[in-house]
């Protein structure tokens, strides 16, 4: 071997293509779901509260935005969806 023609070993994912599309999925519902504890958890300075149905109303709009966006199959968000309803917003 000549001095200077060491190539490093290519570093690859053990996850299969699958797993690496649940993993992105799961990475967006992490966000999703943090970013909604802190808009939901952090103090207003408006007397303004937002009712459960509010705020299923609204993150329907933006999980209907990832979907546009590609980050969130049709089925995922209405998933999504429906869960919020189902916990904190009665029927939509």
């Amino acid at each position: 071997r000549q001095l200077g023609s060491y190539r490093p070993a290519v570093l690859r994912s053990p996850l299969s293509t699958a797993g690496a599309v649940k993993m992105k999925t799961v990475g967006i519902l992490l966000v999703l779901f943090l970013g909604s504890y802190f808009i939901t958890s952090a103090p207003s300075s408006s007397d303004e509260v937002r009712s459960g149905f509010e705020l299923c109303t609204e993150l329907t709009r933006e999980v209907n935005l990832s979907v546009e966006a590609g980050l969130l199959t049709q089925g995922e968000a209405d998933r999504i969806s429906s869960r919020c309803f189902d916990l904190y917003g009665g029927s939509k």
